[in-house]
């Protein structure tokens, strides 16, 4: 898995700004990236973020994960506002945009259907048609960080256009809708969503003329190992793969045995060599998962509607 677009430094500043061509399709010099351990995908469990636990200011307490983020009832410059525009990753809301908006707090609904508060603390134009933001969100002990790495450090986010299904095992699990005036804050390195954004799966681009949306939601399924396609995910946290696509977004650069084919929906094909040597390892395939056993899958496209292709060490 190899990305020339993406920038290698780890050291991202949140008050740099820095100018970028971009060209609608192909793309250069983004401050996107982070790939881990040199191209490889660190495997993950989450679709995006962790728990976040607490209690809020009026003293009731909450637990779980933020579902959707709304564009209504937006606290903007000291003024309400409904409505607001996403378009990409930049928010809008008539003469406000971009980094005008960082102190803007939204409303957040979490999964136990509490609304939580959600506060820009930060904002990065990464590049051209990218923007990324720090967000908080808000206690009766004062404003944490929502995303954050393993080691508990604030990572950044992007927002992007969807609301994803949490659920696992079910029909519809781990799908993308996209209700109107609801977005998600992708979390990066933190949760599949962001992590794909910084494999290049930026979903309002395009690569030889194809759009990258359903790459970016067939990197999702990828990523979290969903075989089925129904939000469950059959990774560890920190698993390596090698990811590649047929717009050559990522390339292949390893000669690791084949590990499956992705669609938006799922694996299309699972590797039998990948099934046997998990099974060893004591992973739990499931039979909609077995039944999608090929003898050769992964290393190249076998199935006409697989988008990437992932390897396993």
């Amino acid at each position: 898995m190899k990305n020339s677009a993406v920038a290698l430094s780890l050291l991202f500043s949140l008050t740099s700004a820095c100018a970028f061509e971009y060209g609608g399709e192909d793309w250069d010099e983004d401050d996107i990236g982070n790939l881990d351990l040199e191209g490889r995908v660190v495997n993950g469990r989450l679709i995006n973020g962790r728990l976040i636990n607490g209690r809020l200011i009026n003293g009731t307490s909450f637990s779980g994960y933020v579902v959707s983020v709304s564009l209504d009832h937006v606290l903007v410059g000291g003024s309400y506002r409904n409505g607001v525009s996403l378009v990409n990753s930049k928010f809008t809301s008539g003469t406000t945009t971009g980094s005008a908006f960082n102190g803007a707090i939204f409303d957040a609904t979490l999964s136990d259907g509490k609304v939580l508060p959600l506060k820009i603390t930060g904002v990065r134009q990464a590049a051209a048609d990218l923007w990324a933001y720090n967000v908080q969100y808000q206690t009766d002990v004062g404003w944490k960080a929502a995303c954050t790495d393993n080691a508990g450090a604030p990572v950044e986010s992007y927002p992007l256009n969807g609301v994803w299904n949490h659920a696992e095992g079910v029909a519809g699990g781990g799908a993308r809708t996209t209700p109107a005036g609801k977005f998600s804050f992708g979390c990066r390195t933190a949760g599949a969503l962001g992590k794909c954004v910084d494999f290049g799966y930026v979903p309002w681009r395009t690569k030889n003329g194809v759009s990258l949306l359903t790459y970016h939601d067939a990197c999702v399924r990828a990523v979290r190992a969903d075989w089925c396609g129904d939000g469950r995910s059959a990774t560890q946290d920190g698993n390596l793969i090698n990811l590649y696509d047929r717009q050559q977004v990522q390339v292949d650069t390893e000669t690791w045995p084949g590990e499956a084919e992705w669609s938006a929906a799922g694996a299309t094909c699972l590797n039998k060599t990948r099934v046997t040597t998990g099974q060893t390892r004591g992973e739990l395939f499931p039979e909609c998962a077995k039944i999608k056993q090929k003898d050769v899958c992964g290393n190249s496209f076998t199935q006409n509607t697989s988008l990437l292709a992932t390897e396993f060490l």
